[in-house]
């Protein structure tokens, strides 16, 4: 079966070696790469040498992806070998990158996962401090480059009241962390006099929602694998202990509040933190089910409607 290295290296390292084409082709057809997002409290140029940004987009897509990968060795969500992960995260990048990206917009997605996999470390830690605080400031500068980041602050007050018991001076360090960020900003910008642009959000979901089109099939059907295994993994969750039962909420609401987010501003960014995460889901699907070889024909179906879809 795929993924059983010492049966088929030889199938492992050829399907890997096609997600990475994949992604890689996908990164190489965005018809452009912008410095500067929509969202941004900066008022950043545009930097239109599309040679260099692509490099840059990739290298901050695959620590997202490695992020993610860490978080699921430590927590041990899906333990084994990370083949699974590898592939279907980057099938998924591959079909979710359909429109024009932001370089500040993916660095501070790449801030958020950061952030997250900071609280879910406190779970065994006896001092929470420095790590709510470090969170918290990285939510902060993801929310000034990004500022619908802003309600990804519910995540490290969710983790508090999961892991810890109520302290004010861990929410009192939260608020300072998150908000000592934005206190600098605006006393530069009044110091400089640079603005801080803030723009309209369209928060009308059924004006605001992407049409469908032939070439977001791929991304339709990842998700909808990912759902199924996000939902086999909801209905194992005796299996885990406690604090991972809460973990994989505390990403769950993430995952929520990110694709929500998508659906409203139609900003295909969220989907380099959301695919990782759901390839974690798909990989304990695959690796909890009897069926593998079933699986592994999709996988392969799946790469050829990408190729033909997309390329």
């Amino acid at each position: 079966m795929l993924f059983k290295i010492q049966q088929n290296i030889f199938i492992n390292l050829v399907f890997i070696l096609f997600g990475t084409v994949l992604l890689w082709l996908s990164l190489a057809h965005l018809e452009a790469i912008y410095f500067d997002g929509k969202y941004s409290l900066l008022n950043i140029s545009s930097i239109k040498n599309n040679s260099w940004l692509n490099a840059i987009f990739a290298l901050l897509v695959l620590i997202s992806a490695y992020v993610i990968f860490r978080i699921n060795k430590a927590q041990r969500f899906v333990e084994g070998n990370s083949f699974p992960f590898m592939l279907f995260t980057s099938l998924g990048l591959s079909a979710s990158i359909v429109s024009n990206v932001s370089i500040t917009d993916t660095f501070a997605v790449l801030l958020s996962l950061l952030s997250l996999s900071l609280v879910l470390q406190i779970h065994n830690q006896k001092s929470v401090l420095g790590l709510l605080f470090l969170s918290s400031i990285m939510l902060s500068i993801s929310a000034v480059l990004f500022y619908p980041s802003l309600f990804l602050f519910s995540i490290p007050l969710l983790n508090m009241a999961f892991f810890r018991p109520f302290e004010v001076r861990d929410y009192a360090v939260v608020l300072v962390g998150f908000s000592l960020v934005l206190f600098y900003l605006f006393c530069l910008s009044y110091l400089l006099d640079v603005s801080v642009t803030v723009s309209n959000i369209d928060v009308n979901i059924r004006e605001s929602m992407i049409p469908f089109a032939l070439d977001l099939l791929p991304l339709v059907l990842f998700s909808l694998f990912s759902m199924i295994g996000a939902l086999k993994l909801f209905f194992d969750r005796t299996k885990f202990v406690a604090r991972q039962r809460n973990q994989l909420l505390a990403i769950a609401v993430y995952v929520i509040i990110q694709l929500v987010l998508f659906l409203i501003l139609q900003n295909a960014v969220f989907w380099v933190s959301m695919v990782p995460i759901l390839s974690i889901f798909l990989s304990y699907y695959y690796k909890t089910n009897n069926r593998k070889w079933l699986l592994d024909l999709v996988s392969l179906l799946f790469i050829v409607a990408l190729i033909w879809l997309k390329f």
